[in-house]
């Protein structure tokens, strides 16, 4: 029971303190976002979202994969991630508030039409979910999420039981009424799987099937929970974040059948 004890403070104390963000600390400015434009001039961006404790520049091998298919790529570092401002991590909920205007960027800086993928793994993906509900621009054609949860509180959740063999009471409520008063908002009052049912956007949800950190049945559920048209592609043998690295080749054959099918439709030859 000590040991137990021993490895839940600090599960206990960084889950507090990551949700203990407050908007009044974030200034909204990025100090490093990196713009890659592609090798020839392309309409094509894709706006990649990056994991927990990661920063754009650790989905480098995404950015290249995306950049060989002719996008150009925006990585920005999360709000606590990288070069970002801001002490604290919000999982995506408040990061897709900044994604938001990443987007006008996106938009306002190109001096032709653009067409805007959404993509990102783990958290990155997440984020991505939970901003399909709010109102994107019609630039905004489709999104990719990768290995993302169906929601802050039962990821916590998940991980209390499986990697501290802890109960949800009473940490979870404790580390929710936190988040209401610092924030304005319970965990249970934010989810992927709440935005995804507002989601108009085509999304093809990835997932490992041998994943533990956040179990494949989350990727059941944020697929139901959408009406928008969608894909799910379950990948064998892969853990957290491996579905590309199991085969990066059938990997981008996936994402290049999924964006012939709704980013750039192919037309059927006579």
């Amino acid at each position: 029971m000590k040991k137990k004890l021993t490895l839940a403070l600090p599960l206990v104390g960084a889950a507090a303190t990551a949700l203990l963000a407050s908007e009044h600390l974030f200034n909204f400015a990025f100090k490093r976002v990196n713009y890659v434009p592609a090798e020839t001039a392309s309409d094509r961006t894709v706006i990649i979202g990056h994991g927990y404790k990661g920063n754009g520049e650790t989905m480098a091998n995404f950015a290249q994969m995306y950049h060989n298919l002719g996008f150009n790529v925006l990585l920005p570092d999360d709000r606590g991630h990288g070069e970002s401002a801001g002490k604290y991590i919000s999982f995506g909920w408040l990061d897709r508030l900044d994604y938001l205007q990443w987007i006008q960027q996106v938009i306002d800086r190109s001096d032709r039409p653009v067409k805007i993928l959404l993509f990102g793994v783990s958290m990155g993906g997440a984020t991505m979910e939970m901003l399909s509900g709010e109102s994107l621009p019609p630039q905004v054609k489709d999104i990719i999420a990768d290995c993302g949860y169906s929601s802050v509180e039962a990821e916590l959740v998940y991980l209390l039981k499986r990697q501290y063999h802890l109960p949800k009471y009473p940490i979870e409520p404790l580390v929710s009424t936190i988040s209401k008063r610092r924030l304005g908002y319970y965990l249970n009052d934010v989810t992927a799987t709440g935005q995804l049912k507002k989601n108009t956007r085509p999304i093809l949800f990835i997932h490992g099937e041998k994943d533990v950190y956040v179990p494949v049945g989350m990727a059941y559920e944020n697929y139901a929970a959408t009406h928008a048209p969608k894909q799910l592609w379950i990948v064998k043998n892969a853990s957290h974040a491996e579905s590309f690295w199991i085969n990066p080749q059938r990997y981008q054959q996936r994402v290049v059948h999924f964006l012939n099918t709704y980013f750039d439709p192919q037309q059927p030859s006579a």
